[in-house]
């Protein structure tokens, strides 16, 4: 097998389009992972890493070095024939957290692991090229980058007026305690309640990218991409130091759902709320390697 290149990860605060940028990615030849769901998401690293016990109390280092280990092995190598007693017994464990905390939104469960056990790992065709999309892996960003030599990371933002007013809230109810101070009612949330985690969230993986990761690091707005597709597409390639592919180009980005936060929905907001919103997206175009091309 040929020597697998450090991994690049997509993540996002859930609903931003971050299936399309995993769709150029396995186009430009990246393995992204064998077992996908209809947005691209690769499911062994929901299983592994977006676990209900960790929502509840965040795990510390180890464990989630431990979980990336099995996550990198199976990725690259498949699960048939590779796994030792310690990783099924990880799995195993998983599986029945799975089946004991149904209150957390996870997007597979037990069901799947039939399928997830058939995964073969990275073809020859990628020459070592591998990453994976997972929105919630922002959450784990620093954790990751900590684990993970030479990890590069692409994180997709969506104005958060328009992300506000989503139906996706899964992100928020699960994760709300890690970001938001105040009290939240997962149940009942608020469009002010989302935009409060949205600016928690983008406002931490924001700061850390641009101050511990650098030039590893790249924010592509959705926004942008709708409005000058070929042009973030450049951009996105240019991080990724490889030409855009022949089958990659603007017929790729169909926008949906934009403008939902028009002005007659303005008082669900205060004016704080607006103006940090406003100096997160203005952030989002001046990372330290915005490429304009």
């Amino acid at each position: 097998m040929t020597t697998p290149l450090p991994p690049i990860a997509i993540g996002a605060v859930g609903g931003s389009g971050t299936r399309v940028v995993a769709d150029f990615l396995q186009r430009a030849g990246i393995h992204m992972g064998c077992v996908l769901n209809g947005s691209n998401d690769n499911l062994w690293f929901t299983f592994l890493l977006k676990r209900a016990a960790w929502m509840a109390k965040f795990p510390d280092q180890e464990e989630i070095a431990q979980a990336y280990d099995l996550f990198r092995k199976i990725s690259l190598k498949g699960a048939q024939g590779h796994l030792v007693q310690g990783d099924t017994d990880l799995i195993a464990r998983i599986t029945k957290d799975l089946a004991e905390n149904t209150n957390y939104s996870i997007g597979v469960g037990p069901e799947d692991l039939d399928q997830l056990n058939a995964v073969t790992g990275i073809p020859e065709t990628a020459n070592g090229q591998w990453g994976w999309k997972e929105p919630n892996t922002h959450v784990l960003l620093p954790e990751l980058d900590q684990i993970i030599p030479g990890f590069r990371y692409i994180h997709v933002i969506r104005d958060g007026l328009d992300m506000a007013l989503s139906n996706n809230k899964a992100q928020a109810k699960n994760w709300h305690s890690k970001y938001v101070v105040r009290q939240l009612d997962p149940q009942n949330l608020t469009p002010s309640d989302m935009l409060d985690f949205w600016l928690a969230a983008n406002t931490r993986t924001m700061d850390y990218g641009r101050t511990k990761m650098g030039e590893r690091f790249h924010v592509l707005s959705y926004e942008a991409l709708c409005m000058d597709p070929a042009r973030e597409i450049r951009r996105l390639f240019a991080f990724l130091n490889r030409p855009v592919p022949a089958d990659v180009g603007p017929h790729l980005v169909q926008p949906s759902s934009r403008g939902r936060a028009d002005p007659s929905k303005s008082d669900l907001f205060t004016s704080a709320q607006r103006q940090r919103t406003a100096e997160i997206m203005d952030l989002a175009h001046k990372v330290p390697n915005d490429f304009i091309l």
